[in-house]
């Protein structure tokens, strides 16, 4: 009990430690991607066009800061279940890869919300000015994207720890010459505000297989 109880709080600090760093780090993105959204619409005449190939910005703070974030939970979580000299950035590296993906989608959201805006003003008739007050007022709701980058902190920070502890359990069991179906695997829930009930019931519960 004491054991596991010393890796649940180790697990839970190395999550809110990531959640914290992704968060920050995925606001700035998010806010890099916006400014540059709205300097290509003013130049453009408010013309939604302009947002299909309009992203380097948030590719940019993506590569530079929030997937580097992600790395060290996924390398943590890694080291933590880790037996023996495992390299483990050939692991790191499928997993990442997956995650780039999925944050550059994310600038699709964005422009999604502002061609809507921006698509309510025209119907309205709306001019220049008032078009651009729409786009300032996306640009200044702080609630709205701080949220969104905390969700895909949430998400995504959870999922590198989960892939790292399950990385380095096949890494450790392909060491020490162990088949996959005779691994067993121990769930561990974090016991935070945000645990399901069906997960806080699983807690401790042993599985044999890596599967």
């Amino acid at each position: 009990m004491a054991s596991r109880n010393a890796r649940r709080l180790r697990a839970l600090a190395r999550v809110l430690r990531g959640e914290a760093a992704v968060t920050a780090a995925t606001r700035e993105a998010l806010t890099a991607l916006l400014q540059e959204a709205a300097r290509a619409l003013s130049a453009a005449g408010y013309d939604t066009s302009v947002l299909d190939a309009r992203w380097p910005a948030w590719r940019s703070v993506v590569d530079a800061k929030v997937v580097p974030a992600i790395e060290d939970v996924f390398l943590s979580a890694f080291s933590e279940s880790a037996r023996g000299a495992i390299d483990p950035s050939v692991y790191a590296t499928r997993h990442l890869e997956a995650v780039h993906s999925r944050l550059v989608g994310v600038s699709d959201g964005v422009f999604d919300s502002m061609r809507l805006a921006l698509e309510e003003g025209r119907q309205l008739q709306e001019g220049i000015p008032s078009l651009a007050a729409r786009v300032d007022a996306l640009l200044a709701d702080d609630e709205r994207w701080t949220g969104r980058a905390r969700t895909i902190a949430r998400t995504e920070v959870i999922s590198a720890n989960n892939a790292g502890a399950l990385a380095s359990a096949r890494a450790t069991a392909d060491l020490l010459g162990v088949e996959a179906g005779d691994v067993a695997r121990q769930w561990l829930a974090t016991g935070d505000g945000r645990t399901r009930e069906t997960h806080a019931e699983a807690d401790g519960h042993v599985v044999v297989g890596q599967d």
